[in-house]
């Protein structure tokens, strides 16, 4: 059932100074809110989905039951036998021109989600349930002692423990920070198991735990700093904003949804227990963090948690802890990759070298399984998609007059990858220009400053430009620093 007053009530947000701008007129004042407006786009949503005789375009069909225009009952069903005989391009194309509604129907990530969760996690034992909440976290998590990396057991038991203490500093009641860390375990190592079947980015315990880490920089460096409350938010919507790639559309290149898959599976499984444990207007906010993770909107002003996760969640385009499993657990095959990239071998080959890699690493079959099936995925352009994820690092993030400064510098493979491709300034660039910066100017500076439509500073990054970074660069023709 729809919880309309849950949805309204995004509307009437607390007026904080932080939380809301309000423009006086002689008799009245408005409050503006991203989250009305967040509010008013689950609405048409809903009124899009429910309502039958609408097409894609939000025109009235013609004839009995929706004419030409109506759906057949067939279309709440996702068969992926139908899309996984269409090649990869066509089938996304394909998606696309479904209407939303339609997309967001056949993804059913209320139910599907928590489905392919407990498939991925057959056969563990149950969740232990002892009067020490930081054992038990550290109990669960030995039960993926066989599906993932020991490196990733271990960051999903710290991230966990520490949303923990988190729950506990912002006074929620020691049954909801039972309830609430265990989930958020259970998912994001779900999340891990699938992730480690695709040669995509990362969307398991490393990218989190990285989103995380980001989120909470910049909240700490802010004017006045960050309340337990505000911190419990954002690791809230963090650890549970990409659950959508859990949907069945998500496991086959169809997962331009996931952020409304991630919010329908937050509002239909997790919403109340949020509600619970921080209050109402708490869980609206976390589900219009996760809703809007994707977006570059940064408000320091008026949505600053949500703005905050949102930089977490892009800075991911050239962290280490978006790359896949396949090759951030396997390092051999990095170098495959590479060997692919500057065409020293074909297609066949690196599949079969990394395959090859998988069994001299000999991990358990079931982490071997997942590996090899993303190695299915490896494609001609798999190196210029994934090779840049080296190609910068993040050394520290502060506030500084008004806005986030963020200082990155090159990682240790970066010369090398560099004499493949534009692998790490193609990353930097696709950051930058996500926040409206001219891709061109990076063939004269890395650096950049991202400024809303007033021209106030939201963010600025500042480049380490190492001696062998600078010859690097050189080399390359992107920067001249002669000037």
């Amino acid at each position: 059932m729809i919880n309309i007053d849950a949805i309204i009530e995004e509307a009437d947000w607390p007026k904080r100074t932080n939380d809301v701008s309000v423009f006086d007129e002689p008799k009245k004042s408005i409050a503006i809110t991203p989250q009305l407006k967040s509010a008013v786009e689950r609405l048409e949503s809903i009124v899009e989905k429910f309502n039958p005789n609408h097409d894609h375009l939000g025109r009235f069909a013609t004839g009995s039951g929706g004419g030409s225009g109506g759906e057949d009952s067939s279309i709440g069903v996702f068969k992926a036998s139908e899309w996984l005989a269409k090649p990869v391009p066509q089938r996304r194309d394909d998606w696309a021109a479904l209407p939303v509604a339609r997309r967001d129907k056949l993804a059913n990530a209320g139910k599907s989600v928590n489905n392919r969760q407990v498939e991925l996690l057959k056969g563990f034992p149950k969740r232990p349930e002892t009067d020490n909440l930081s054992n038990d976290i550290g109990v669960r998590a030995t039960h993926f002692k066989n599906h993932i990396h020991p490196d990733a057991q271990a960051r999903l038991t710290s991230m966990v423990n520490d949303y923990a203490k988190t729950l506990s500093d912002a006074k929620v009641p020691p049954d909801m920070q039972r309830k609430l860390a265990m989930e958020a375990l259970d998912v994001v190592g779900a999340q891990h198991i699938e992730a480690m079947g695709r040669q995509l980015g990362d969307h398991g315990v490393n990218h989190i735990a990285g989103n995380i880490e980001i989120a909470n920089g910049i909240l700490q460096n802010m004017p006045g700093g960050v309340t337990p409350r505000d911190k419990a938010i954002a690791q809230t919507a963090m650890l549970f904003h990409d659950t959508g790639y859990l949907a069945p559309p998500s496991q086959h290149f169809m997962d331009e949804g996931h952020p409304r898959w991630s919010a329908e599976h937050y509002d239909t499984n997790l919403r109340d227990t949020v509600s619970k444990a921080l209050g109402a207007r708490a869980a609206s906010e976390v589900g219009h963090i996760i809703r809007t993770h994707d977006s570059s909107d940064l408000d320091w002003k008026n949505d600053t948690v949500a703005s905050a996760c949102r930089m977490g969640d892009n800075l991911a385009l050239f962290r280490k802890e978006k790359l896949p499993a396949v090759f951030r657990d396997i390092p051999d095959n990095l170098q495959v990759l590479k060997d692919l990239g500057a065409k020293k071998i074909d297609l066949k080959e690196a599949h079969t070298r990394m395959n090859d890699n998988i069994d001299k690493a000999a991990v358990p079959k079931q982490m071997a399984d997942r590996y090899k099936t993303a190695v299915q995925e490896v494609s001609p352009i798999t190196p210029k998609m994934t090779l840049g994820m080296l190609g910068g690092e993040i050394t520290g993030v502060r506030w500084e007059k008004g806005h986030v400064q963020v200082k990155l510098k090159e990682s240790p493979e970066v010369t090398e990858l560099n004499k493949l491709g534009d692998f790490g300034q193609r990353q930097f660039g696709k950051f930058a220009e996500s926040y409206g910066a001219d891709p061109d100017q990076f063939k004269s500076s890395l650096s950049f400053i991202a400024k809303d439509k007033q021209g106030h500073t939201l963010m600025e990054t500042l480049i380490e430009k190492t001696k062998r970074f600078l010859e690097m660069l050189m080399k390359s023709g992107w920067v001249d620093i002669t000037t």
